[in-house]
């Protein structure tokens, strides 16, 4: 957040001279419009944390929970999203999804994915095809436990899982 200035003077505006009127949510100035004019406001998310773990690798790691979908954070980025409520078209226009459609892919591949996150590309990508073979490195056992937890992978079965790093698994 910005640093709020109360005093006009450390503003840098002249004594007299009248403030600025408040910004919106939209970044420009100007008065309001009246309440009436205003679309619906939508439903505030409340997110809590369900997870937190400290990994030696990784740094901070936790599961942000907001009642429509999970997100596995790591140093304040999000690494993946699962939707609660099993609703993945949500994620079509997102970045995991494109990575898996933008390129034709054979009805039963084998995928080796390097680096797990919580696991969205492996959900995603058996909702596309019927993978024949699914392994996984990941090098932080603490975000393998938590894809695994959290993130719905347990159940999925059928994944071979290495907790190594890539030039060593």
């Amino acid at each position: 957040h910005a640093a709020r200035v109360r005093c006009p003077a450390a503003a840098g505006l002249h004594p007299g001279t009248p403030p600025p009127p408040p910004r919106r949510g939209n970044g420009s100035r100007g008065p309001l419009p009246p309440r009436d004019a205003l679309t619906p406001a939508r439903r505030v998310k409340r997110s809590r944390t369900v997870f937190e773990a400290r990994s030696a690798l990784s740094g901070r790691v936790r599961v942000i929970d907001d009642g429509v979908e999970r997100r596995l954070m790591v140093r304040g980025d999000t690494l993946s999203v699962y939707p609660l409520d099993g609703d993945w078209s949500r994620l079509h226009g997102e970045y995991w999804w494109r990575a898996l459609v933008d390129f034709p892919l054979p009805r039963r591949p084998a995928a080796l994915f390097v680096g797990l996150g919580g696991g969205t590309q492996i959900h995603l990508l058996r909702r596309l095809v019927r993978p024949r073979a699914l392994t996984v490195i990941e090098r932080d056992p603490v975000i393998l436990r938590v894809a695994n937890e959290w993130f719905g992978l347990r159940r999925l079965g059928g994944i071979e899982f290495l907790c190594d790093e890539a030039a060593v698994a």
